[in-house]
């Protein structure tokens, strides 16, 4: 008798993902309300922008709408991981899936769907400004785009994984629900940028590594701190303007990041081991 391949990839990897991609809330918060707010920046906010400004406009409207759209898929894949975190204890033990395949299945298939809504929400916006402008903003260094879309979401999944596993290594399964929402939490101070300069607090907030990676890859220029409007006036007027971010700690920040994150990540899910459904259940 022939012996059967090994899959490569289970059916959890593929369910996960479509899972994602179907969730109707996540559908709703990180492409529905983006695209409203897309559709804002193209026809409203963006009138009185020079066409020699159009991409930087482009770039800074869609790093920072990227945050809030990660942190929105975010909040669904935190509390994906924390009632599978449950199941798979069992499921590991009937099936072909281990351990260490789930983390490898998880890990890879979120990275993709996130990759896939930050695709998603670049091509909607795209199709707002083109219809606007008549033109298609590409980034100026693709290379940098595709490194910075990987390390980003790659925090983000380390990130959400952290939070998930927090409630069940303390067994304090109350807090589930906040702990879910921090990603969006912190999405909005990124946001806050436009207006206000957050000065070297960038590279204490794992969700700024993805605004800064994707304005600099799309302008090719380093990236400011914050108050990014008033930057961009500044720039126009040809007034000085406010702290600049290097690509070389831009990209050293997110590498500590994904370190420190998967070092604490294993951490709470070898302390989670120990706690039984059973206790989470009666906390």
């Amino acid at each position: 008798m022939e012996k059967k391949k090994k899959e490569f990839l289970t059916k959890y990897f593929y369910y996960t993902i479509i899972g994602y991609l179907k969730n109707p809330y996540i559908l709703f918060w990180a492409l529905g309300f983006m695209s409203f707010w897309a559709a804002m920046a193209a026809f409203v906010f963006s009138k009185n922008v020079p066409a020699d400004f159009a991409d930087y406009n482009f770039a800074m409207v869609y790093s920072q709408l990227l945050v809030l759209c990660v942190g929105s898929v975010a909040i669904g894949i935190v509390e994906t991981m924390y009632y599978s975190s449950f199941s798979i204890r069992f499921f590991t033990k009937f099936s072909k899936l281990n351990s260490r395949r789930f983390i490898f299945e998880n890990a890879l298939s979120t990275i993709i769907v996130l990759i896939i809504y930050s695709l998603a929400l670049l091509a909607i916006q795209s199709i707002f400004f083109n219809i606007k402008f008549g033109e298609f903003y590409a980034p100026k260094l693709v290379g940098n785009f595709v490194v910075g879309m990987l390390l980003s979401s790659t925090v983000i999944y380390l990130f959400s994984l952290v939070l998930a596993y927090i409630p069940i290594a303390i067994a304090k399964p109350k807090i589930r629900t906040f702990m879910a929402y921090i990603p969006l939490i912190l999405g909005f101070i990124v946001y806050a940028a436009f207006w206000v300069d957050l000065k070297y607090a960038v590279f204490f907030i794992p969700l700024n590594i993805v605004s800064l990676l994707t304005y600099y890859a799309y302008t090719g220029e380093e990236p400011y701190t914050g108050n990014l409007i008033g930057n961009m006036i500044a720039e126009m007027n040809e007034e000085p303007t406010g702290t600049r971010v290097e690509p070389t700690i831009m990209y050293a920040t997110a590498v500590v990041w994904i370190i420190v994150l998967a070092i604490v990540a294993v951490m709470l899910i070898r302390k989670a081991r120990g706690v039984s459904v059973e206790e989470l259940r009666l906390a």
